[in-house]
C-alpha cells in the first residue's frame, strides 16, 4: 500500500490545485485517499496541517479554510454528518444508522458539536503506513485520529484497522462488536478534547468509553 499522496502548498494554491489534480482519469478513479500538507497563515496559522480529501467528498470541505466562520458554514461543511468508508478491504459497519444516532448523542452529551466525521475502515498495513508517514509510530495500532478543529468542534477523520480489532478483541476475549465501537467512541471522545496519555486521563477515557458503550445499549434495546 503506497502512502497517502502529498505535497506541499500555499492555501492560495489549492483551489488551482485541485482543479489540476481532478482533471486526470487515472487521479478521477482513486479510490484511496490523497492528503495535501500545506503551511497556511489563514485558519491555522503557521500550524500544520492535514487535510484529508476523499472521493466523492466534497471539494469545497478543503477548499473553505476557515470552516466554522459564519461565511463558510452550509454548503461547504454538512454539520451533523457522519461517513463510514473502507479503504484496502469491503468492511461495513452493522447497525450503522444507530451507530451514527449513537455518536451524535454521545457528541452531544459532552457539550461538544458535530461538524463532521468521516470513519475510514482499513488494514493493518494501511494504518501502518499511515502512523509511519505522519506520527513517525513504527508500531502498528487500531485507531488514528485526525482533528481539524478544536474542541468543542468535533471534525476530523477515524481511520480504524479492523484487523487489529479482530486480533484485539481475541485478546481480550471480548467480541468484534464490542471492540470496534470501543474503539470508534475512543476516537470521538478524543475529538471532544479527551486525552489518554498519563494513567489518569487513560483512566477517565475508560470511565467515558464504558459510559458510551451503556447508551449504545440501552439505544438497542429501546428499538
Amino acid at each position: 500500500m503506497g502512502a497517502p499522496w502529498k505535497c506541499a502548498l500555499k492555501p492560495n494554491d489549492i483551489s488551482s490545485f485541485i482543479g489540476d489534480f481532478l482533471k486526470s482519469p487515472r487521479n478521477l478513479s482513486r479510490v484511496g485517499f490523497f492528503a495535501i500538507e500545506y503551511l497556511g497563515a489563514h485558519y491555522f496559522g503557521n500550524k500544520r496541517a492535514y487535510l484529508t480529501l476523499s472521493w466523492p467528498r466534497q471539494i469545497a470541505s478543503v477548499m473553505s479554510f476557515d470552516p466554522f466562520s459564519s461565511l463558510h458554514q452550509g454548503p461547504y461543511l454538512p454539520k451533523g454528518q457522519i461517513d463510514f468508508t473502507s479503504v484496502e478491504l469491503d468492511f461495513a459497519p452493522a447497525q450503522a444508522q444507530l451507530l451514527r444516532q449513537w455518536i451524535k448523542t454521545v457528541i452531544q452529551r459532552e457539550g461538544a458539536e458535530l461538524y463532521q466525521l468521516q470513519y475510514v475502515f482499513c488494514s493493518d498495513a494501511y494504518l501502518y503506513q499511515l502512523n509511519v508517514e505522519y506520527l513517525n509510530h513504527h508500531t502498528l495500532t487500531d485507531i488514528i485520529t485526525f482533528p481539524y478543529a478544536d474542541p468543542p468542534a468535533v471534525y476530523g477523520d477515524l481511520f480504524i484497522s479492523i484487523e487489529r480489532i479482530r486480533d484485539n478483541a481475541q485478546s481480550l476475549k471480548v467480541s468484534f462488536s464490542e471492540e470496534l465501537r470501543r474503539v470508534m467512541i475512543h476516537g470521538v471522545l478524543h475529538l471532544c478534547g479527551y486525552g489518554d496519555k498519563s494513567e489518569a486521563q487513560a483512566q477517565q477515557m475508560r470511565t467515558k468509553e464504558d459510559e458510551a458503550l451503556a447508551l449504545l445499549h440501552q439505544l438497542m434495546v429501546s428499538e
